[in-house]
């Protein structure tokens, strides 16, 4: 078939919650594999997570951000968002 790939979204922000992540297999085309980092608080706290999670991911995952509209000191604006590296594939609000 000819159809574009659909956005399977993966939630983590602590390293036990997905403690053999590295056994996912995403060998998929069909598929796009999405980690929704979730960090909350001020800058250093959420790129720490952010950090964190990206260790040891396989290239072939995208990375999400989250921004909290109320846990977040200050919550970053979309262009701060957009200005995070690597650039997030998707990002949501809560």
């Amino acid at each position: 078939n000819d159809l574009p790939q659909k956005g399977l979204i993966v939630h983590q922000f602590q390293m036990q919650m997905l403690r053999d992540r590295e056994q996912i297999n995403t060998d998929h085309p069909e598929l796009a594999f999405i980690l929704h980092a979730d960090g909350h608080g001020v800058a250093e706290e959420k790129f720490a997570t952010w950090d964190a999670v990206r260790q040891g991911l396989d290239e072939d995952w995208f990375m999400a951000w989250k921004n909290f509209i109320d846990e977040d000191k200050p919550t970053f604006t979309p262009e701060q968002t957009y200005g995070i590296e690597p650039r997030p594939w998707f990002v949501s609000y809560q």
